[in-house]
């Protein structure tokens, strides 16, 4: 089994970095449709992900009884504004946050805490309603203020290190009720100088994306519903403990499927199974999210 240490530190190093449902700005099919300027939205993000799966240089490793769990509640609240003649939309997050790591090696490992808080602009370069045709940049940035130990740094809620990242989003409707979307985003750490007593740093991950949607007939429950689907890659984000290689670079996959309705005049609805098709290395995750989302 190449690149594997009999420590959990290294191992369990990847856990979250490749895990789809710890990252914030994970968009899902027509999130990147604009609102009115003046609208206030907030959202409540509850996720639940597994992973009993894990990989190293893309072999399936066996016997050592690794699994990870992950429990979330996020919320977020965000604002839709006009500046220049352009739509934008800032918005804050953050997440209580409880993970569990287990093998044969040891007793699980079980923390419970807040993210690190996470801000966000998103400028409409392109925001034509009438023709269905959207492009949008949305930068963020993540401050390390979440609960961190140093002693269990793979199982913190925070991250001990400040993040950048950028979603870059085209979406565009076919007919009435098609939509395609295509999504790109890039992602940057600074170095953790407390982890284990070492120093972590990441390389820049890129994730690509691709995204399809289609309404669904109206029914007495509601007027708007559509199905969507996500499939998304990463590749990067090899990892350094004091200069020294620990793991491998992602190359990971994974597929999301999505239910959205309308309920009422202010209220959605969406239900996402996200699914781990390709792991480099790293676990592969499935898991599970409910998003509820209120205009104002």
């Amino acid at each position: 089994m190449k690149n594997i240490v009999g420590s959990l530190l290294f191992i369990t190093s990847l856990v979250f970095a490749n895990n789809a449902l710890a990252d914030f700005g994970d968009a899902q099919t027509r999130d990147y449709t604009s609102m009115p300027a003046g609208t206030t939205f907030m959202v409540n993000f509850l996720r639940a992900g597994k992973a009993d799966r894990f990989y190293s240089d893309g072999e399936r490793v066996t016997g050592l009884g690794l699994e990870a769990d992950l429990l979330a509640d996020t919320l977020v609240v965000g604002h839709f504004y006009e500046l220049f003649g352009l739509t934008m939309m800032g918005k804050v997050s953050g997440s209580l946050i409880r993970t569990k790591l287990s093998s044969n090696f040891d007793s699980p490992e079980t923390t419970t805490g807040f993210s690190d808080p996470v801000f966000s602009n998103a400028v409409w370069l392109v925001d034509n309603n009438e023709d269905g045709m959207w492009f949008v940049i949305e930068p963020y940035i993540s401050f390390p203020w979440g609960s961190y130990n140093e002693n269990k740094p793979d199982t913190s809620p925070g991250e001990n290190a400040y993040k950048v990242l950028t979603d870059i989003n085209f979406t565009k409707r076919f007919g009435s009720g098609t939509y395609v979307e295509l999504w790109y985003e890039f992602k940057k750490n600074s170095p953790n100088d407390r982890y284990f007593g070492q120093t972590l740093k990441k390389d820049r991950s890129d994730r690509y994306a691709v995204l399809f949607s289609q309404d669904l007939p109206a029914t007495s429950w509601t007027n708007s519903h559509f199905l969507g689907m996500r499939y998304a890659w990463r590749q990067g984000g090899q990892e350094y403990l004091d200069g020294v290689k620990a793991g491998g670079r992602d190359n990971n996959q994974d597929l999301t499927v999505t239910y959205a309705a309308i309920i009422g005049q202010r209220d959605q609805l969406k239900l996402s199974y996200l699914h781990n098709t390709k792991a480099r290395n790293g676990f592969a995750v499935n898991g599970v999210e409910l998003r509820w989302a209120r205009m104002f």
